[in-house]
C-alpha cells in the first residue's frame, strides 16, 4: 500500500499506522475492537488519508478521506486533491490487486466531488 501510494506523482510523506477502532455490542457480548490500517499522505500541500477498517467478523471497509477539523474544505482544495485520490485508488488496484470499486459509495458534504 505504501509503495502504491508513493507511486502517484506529487504524493509524499506516506505513513502507515494501525489503530484500534470501536467495539460492537452483540447478543453474545462486546466483540473484539475493529482494526484500522490507516495510510496518511501529503499531496500539493494537502493532507489526505485512507484506511481499511476490519470488524470482528473480518468484514473490511475502505474509506478515503480529505477532511479538516472545524472547517469545511474549500472547493479549490477538493478540486486539487480529488484527482490524486483517484490515482492512489487506481495504483492500489493495480499494484496490490485490491478491488476498491465493489459497492463503492462516494460521499461529499457541502462540496462537489465529481465521480469515481
Amino acid at each position: 500500500m505504501i509503495e502504491a501510494t508513493k507511486a502517484v506523482s506529487g504524493v509524499s510523506g506516506v505513513e502507515h499506522r494501525i489503530e484500534q477502532g470501536g467495539r460492537e455490542l452483540t447478543l453474545s457480548g462486546v466483540q473484539q475492537p475493529e482494526t484500522i490500517d490507516r495510510f496518511l499522505y501529503s499531496y500539493d500541500g494537502l493532507q489526505g488519508n485512507f484506511y481499511f477498517r476490519t470488524n470482528y467478523k473480518g468484514v473490511v471497509e475502505f474509506h478515503h478521506t480529505y477532511i479538516d477539523i472545524n472547517r469545511r474544505p474549500a472547493q479549490s482544495e477538493i478540486d486539487r486533491i480529488r484527482p490524486a485520490m483517484i490515482e492512489i485508488e487506481n495504483s492500489i488496484r493495480k499494484r496490490c490487486d485490491v478491488d476498491l470499486s465493489t459497492k463503492a459509495i462516494e460521499s461529499c458534504i457541502e462540496v462537489t466531488c465529481g465521480g469515481v
